[in-house]
């Protein structure tokens, strides 16, 4: 990941920026659908996922409702996009999940993504992949799975605190 470029876009971000990211992430909030964040997450992962370096990943672990993985692929659909999610935690289905990236992406869901419906220790136990650029995880990931994760990548890390 381009770290010097995250940084700078998040040193340099006003309202006027902010403004147009409000644009760019049109009215995804909580409250369109059962999602767990706030537009100012939601444009942290939008400037992650466009510092990705080219042949990184975004990888998010808890995708629920998808809100995280939609802000993030938001005009990013060059990127590559993985999200993890087996609905043990919150209820939530792959349907809901695919449902509502579709109704951001009408044209079609983006190349780049791919969903794992798995728990994620399953996911460790089959994914071999390591380019990861960003990982975007919930709090409700227990601390033993973190630390599988840490090994994954030493670039950047975005957790929502509760």
């Amino acid at each position: 990941m381009n770290l010097i470029q995250f940084k700078s876009a998040l040193e340099n971000l006003d309202h006027i920026t902010l403004r147009c990211l409000d644009k760019l992430i049109p009215k995804i909030g909580a409250e369109s659908f059962g999602g767990m964040t706030s537009s100012n997450i939601l444009k942290v992962l939008n400037l992650a996922a466009k510092s990705l370096d080219k042949g990184e990943s975004y990888l998010e672990l808890g995708t629920y409702t998808g809100l995280t993985v939609i802000g993030a692929m938001l005009k990013n659909e060059d990127k590559q996009f993985i999200a993890v999610d087996d609905f043990s935690q919150y209820g939530g289905s792959a349907v809901e999940l695919l449902e509502n990236i579709h109704a951001f992406f009408p044209q079609g869901i983006p190349q780049g993504f791919c969903f794992y419906n798995l728990a994620i220790e399953k996911f460790f136990q089959n994914y071999s992949e390591k380019n990861i650029g960003v990982v975007f995880l919930m709090p409700y990931i227990p601390m033993k799975q973190r630390w599988i994760i840490f090994g994954w990548c030493n670039r950047i890390w975005l957790s929502l605190p509760f």
